[in-house]
């Protein structure tokens, strides 16, 4: 338990160092007026945020469950989460509409050395979060932030490299619409998701649940499935019919089964509700 406590306050830590610098390259790039270096913020911005929110909100206010929230408060993490996304998504199509200002000449110039700094510190943290902190738990907010960080370093090396090199400024305008391109396909993903949390979306492949309760011994059939909630905090609904002949605690034994085979076999599951009926009369 301590050990994953120091872990959660590593990774806590990192990321805030991460977005501090993420907010230091968007204001270095608005100073100097390098659109891609400002948009490598918002890039990394986004990831730090998201990667914040669908792992420590939910530790926080999904401790515990009460009157008015029985299901706890974990689709408050997807609703911060849709909301960040499509501010990013706003925030992409404007800057998408001030492209055109990397063609100017003000980006032929050689950046000052902080901007290369920022951008080095960014890559050292990036490469540091990917190696010593676990990512693993972040991937289900419906993104993979490990591979967001890769990218991240990618662009943040290339257009460093690009403003170094003095190619022409096409190819910068062009690095930056592909990341902005990159971030909006990011920000629609966390849209999908959320979306499907907040409005129950089945989560779990019917037939295969299906499939697995009628494999319990006892069980004549199983119908009315229902899941929703988020990858890591799923709820199923079913209804199965048994032997009318059958005592209750042999009908608490078969409850006892399916969930237990419901969570052993799909990842996520925090509550299975099973109503037991009798097989229809012929």
């Amino acid at each position: 338990m301590r050990t994953s406590t120091r872990k959660n306050g590593t990774g806590y830590l990192a990321l805030s160092v991460f977005i501090e610098i993420a907010l230091l390259r968007i204001f270095a790039g608005t100073y100097s007026d390098i659109l891609a270096v400002q948009v490598t913020g918002y890039f990394a911005l986004f990831i730090g945020i998201i990667a914040l929110v669908h792992h420590f909100v939910p530790s926080i206010i999904s401790l515990s469950t009460d009157h008015f929230h029985p299901y706890g408060y974990k689709k408050y993490s997807s609703l911060i989460s849709l909301f960040i996304a499509l501010i990013f998504i706003l925030a992409s199509l404007y800057i998408l509409s001030e492209v055109h200002s990397t063609v100017n000449g003000s980006n032929s110039l050689l950046p000052d050395t902080s901007i290369y700094i920022l951008l080095l510190m960014s890559v050292i943290l990036s490469v540091a979060i990917l190696k010593y902190c676990s990512l693993d738990e972040f991937d289900q907010a419906g993104i993979s932030h490990s591979f967001a960080l890769k990218l991240d370093v990618m662009f943040s090396v290339l257009i460093a490299l690009t403003l170094f090199i003095q190619v022409s400024p096409t190819v910068l305008m062009l690095e930056t619409v592909l990341l902005i391109l990159v971030l909006t396909k990011y920000c629609i993903s966390i849209v999908i998701m959320s979306c499907n949390v907040l409005c129950d979306a089945c989560c779990l492949d019917e037939s295969n649940v299906r499939r697995l309760v009628r494999s319990i011994e006892g069980i004549e059939n199983c119908y009315k499935v229902r899941t929703h909630g988020s990858p890591d905090d799923l709820f199923v609904d079913i209804h199965v019919k048994v032997d009318s002949d059958i005592y209750v605690m042999e009908a608490q034994r078969i409850v006892e089964s399916i969930e237990k085979e419901l969570k052993r076999t799909f990842t996520g599951i925090s509550d299975v509700l099973v109503h037991i009926e009798p097989p229809e009369r012929r």
